[in-house]
């Protein structure tokens, strides 16, 4: 992955942890929720909702047991006319 986002579908980004701390690309692109699968976090001011599955980014890791977690998410703000960033 490069170091800008890529937009998957209207209202779902996916990109890398480093723009977490880039608050004129949030606002510009209206983010609304962020699901961090990382250490990162967004900072509060962001004023997003966040959800954090804390994995290690290696081969091994079982992102399954959090798919049900993560797709509600997404899901729940982009019925109610949020963005996600992931």
């Amino acid at each position: 992955m490069g170091t800008s986002p890529s937009k998957i579908l209207p209202g779902l980004y996916l990109g890398p942890a480093a723009i977490l701390d880039r608050k004129d690309w949030f606002e510009d692109h209206q983010v609304t929720h962020v699901l961090s699968v990382c250490q990162n976090t967004p900072d509060a001011s962001l004023g997003v909702r966040n959800i954090q599955i804390d994995v290690l980014d290696t081969p091994k890791a079982n992102l399954r047991v959090h798919f049900e977690e993560a797709v509600m998410f997404i899901h729940e703000a982009r019925v109610s006319g949020g963005c996600v960033y992931v």
